[in-house]
Order: C-alpha cells, then structure tokens, then sequence
C-alpha cells in the first residue's frame, strides 16, 4: 500500500474512514456544548482550559527566550481565569524564571563594567 506524502495515511483507505476519524475528534467538543446548558459549570472550565493553553504557550515562549512575549501571554491568561490554580503555578514557574534570568544578566554585566573599570 501506498502512503500518501502529504497525509500520512494509506491511499486505500477509504474516504468513509477518514471522515469517521474526523467526526470521533468532534464528538467532545458536540458532547461539552449539548452538556453547556445543563452545567453552567462548563462554561468557566472551559475559559481556565483555555487560559492554562495560554500559559503554556507563555512557558514555550520562555523557553525560546521571549520574555516579553512570554509575559503578555501570562497576563492574558492570568485575566481570563483569575481564579485557576494550575494558571497562577504556570505563571509563578514562569515568572520566577524570568526573574532569575534577569538578575544573572545584571549581574553579569555589573560585573563586567567593574572589571573594565579596573
């Protein structure tokens, strides 16, 4: 069987199965918004799982050493679900780090300006 560059996938395997995959990734989002109005619960779930994704992008900004674009995306998250423990964690981590990294460089060019000096 062939494989499809481009898809990944088998070029027999039939469109129906395809559109099947697709539909069984659908299904939670179809099962969160029938249960929405049954739990009004949902609706901040869902905002503090988007805030936490927001956070977590933060964190891989961080990591590719983009503070200020790691900060803002913090305080996006931190604004829409004020309340979330998992964002205030994220964030802490984050920031702690950032921090760190600012007083090493400072540190380092104070340093450095001394030597010159000498």
């Amino acid at each position: 069987m062939e494989r499809l560059p481009w898809r990944g996938r088998l070029a027999s395997e039939p469109v129906r199965v395809r559109q099947r995959r697709s539909k069984q990734r659908q299904q939670p989002c179809r099962i969160v918004q029938i249960y929405q109005e049954a739990v009004p619960e949902i609706t901040q779930l869902n905002r503090e799982l988007s805030a936490a994704t927001v956070a977590l992008v933060a964190e891989a900004l961080w990591q590719k050493n983009d503070a200020e674009g790691a900060i803002r995306q913090l305080s996006q998250a931190e604004s829409s679900a004020p309340g979330s423990l998992y964002v205030y964690q994220v964030s802490e981590r984050v920031r702690s780090s950032i921090a760190e990294a600012l007083v090493l460089k400072a540190s380092t060019v104070a340093r450095n300006d001394t030597r010159k000096a000498d």
